[in-house]
């Protein structure tokens, strides 16, 4: 984010948005803390961070159901096989960065 941000003639971020998978095994606490830590003495210090929790999608290898859930599930709630596969929302994604121009 930071070399990116560089490359524009960016004086300062003033605001990052961030998805955040419920399977991505972080809480929005711990996310805050990394990013304020990874942000200090930088040009991104400051910024305001916006975290949307996501649940995580999943499709049964069995019988083709999608369902979302923001817990881990094994089973598929309609043919009760042990066949899911997360197609998403276990990733931390970098959404927007906005910037302040130099």
């Amino acid at each position: 984010m930071l070399a990116e941000a560089a490359k524009h003639n960016t004086s300062r971020i003033t605001a990052v948005k961030v998805k955040l998978g419920a399977g991505s095994e972080m809480s929005t606490e711990s996310l805050r803390l990394h990013f304020e830590h990874a942000a200090e003495n930088t040009i991104a210090e400051g910024a305001d961070l916006t975290i949307e929790q996501v649940p995580i999608q999943y499709r049964c290898e069995a019988c083709g159901e999608t369902t979302e859930s923001w817990e881990r599930l094994v089973f598929c709630p309609k043919c009760d096989q042990p066949k899911l596969r997360a197609e998403s929302g276990e990733e931390i994604l970098l959404e927007a960065v906005e910037l302040q121009q130099a």
